[in-house]
């Protein structure tokens, strides 16, 4: 039995006719073949995104048993589709997450902000889901670049806002009754962690797609 055909001592696979990889390791486990000593491998000798790579072009392989120009699959796939999907995560969380505080109002959500920002983030990061299951990122580079100069312009446009409502509100409340009340609660006016959480996401669609590392 030559090692293309010999069962893995490891986990018992069994090389298929058209799987790619050396003929010396398992497809499945990446054990060596015919060498029971070293037959179970260390978890740390393992490399998951090379038998990712394997399995991706025999899936492929077999859909397409006619076509000799299978794709190449690069090796940080695995890693670029972790980094959209917390992305796009991120994304969804600071959507509703609490962007500013007002007292008596309460916590003031994307939503509460501008509904349409709100909608086309929350259609982005959906996209960016889906492009990620495709494994396609040039959609998360440019999505993502879009969604953090949305954010960067909202964020500054609110804290000028702010600190003008600060600044005036003595001038704009003179003689009123209410003027220490309404001082007090504009002087505790803050931003909050949703902002954060929305410019994360959006580097990381960034990161995505621009993130590389060097194929062996």
């Amino acid at each position: 039995m030559n090692q293309e055909t010999m069962a893995c001592q490891a986990c018992n696979h069994q090389r298929l006719p058209g799987e790619f990889g050396p003929l010396n390791e398992c497809t499945k486990c990446g054990a060596p073949l015919g060498n029971r000593k070293q037959a179970t491998p260390k978890s740390d000798e393992v490399d998951f995104e090379k038998l990712a790579v394997i399995r991706q072009r025999t899936k492929y392989l077999n859909n397409h048993p006619n076509n000799e120009n299978v794709p190449s699959v690069s090796l940080h796939t695995v890693a670029n589709q972790r980094i959209a999907l917390v992305g796009s995560i991120a994304l969804i969380t600071g959507v509703f997450a609490p962007l500013l505080h007002v007292p008596i109002t309460g916590p003031i959500t994307m939503f509460a902000k501008s509904e349409i920002d709100a909608a086309a983030i929350l259609l982005a990061a959906c996209l960016a889901i889906f492009f990620t299951a495709k494994r396609t990122y040039k959609f998360h580079f440019y999505a993502g670049l879009l969604i953090m100069a949305d954010i960067i312009f909202s964020m500054i446009h609110t804290i000028i806002k702010v600190r003008e409502a600060k600044a005036n509100v003595s001038t704009i409340l003179a003689g009123n009754p209410f003027k220490e009340i309404t001082e007090s609660a504009i002087g505790n006016v803050s931003l909050q962690w949703g902002w954060a959480v929305l410019i994360i996401g959006a580097a990381l669609l960034i990161a995505a797609d621009i993130y590389r590392e060097k194929d062996d």
